[in-house]
């Protein structure tokens, strides 16, 4: 689910603990960062960078503002990998064999 408000990013913030600033919307809004609500297993807050035209950074965060483990990142990465292919954007994320 994506993230694209500052009441967004203040609820994630209640609910996972990642903290967001001024620099992290403004981002947003100009369509650099991404931002989505992982609901899978562990909940996460992922953060999605994009540099022409081609996610450059993905990074994930569980509750606690712990990074995810490799093998926590699996179904993330083959969910991001799935939505940027449908958007005909490269992909540059981790676990990605395209």
């Amino acid at each position: 689910m994506p993230i694209t408000s500052w009441e967004e990013m203040h609820r994630e913030t209640k609910e996972v603990g990642v903290e967001f600033d001024d620099f992290w919307l403004d981002s947003v809004q100009e369509r650099v960062a991404y931002f989505f609500r992982w609901l899978g297993s562990p909940r996460a807050t992922v953060l999605v960078i994009w540099q022409d035209d081609r996610v450059t950074h993905v990074e994930c965060r569980k509750v606690g503002d712990i990074e995810l483990t490799e093998s926590e990142m699996v179904p993330v990465n083959a969910e991001l990998a799935r939505i940027f292919a449908k958007t005909n954007f490269s992909q540059g994320v981790r676990g990605d064999e395209h």
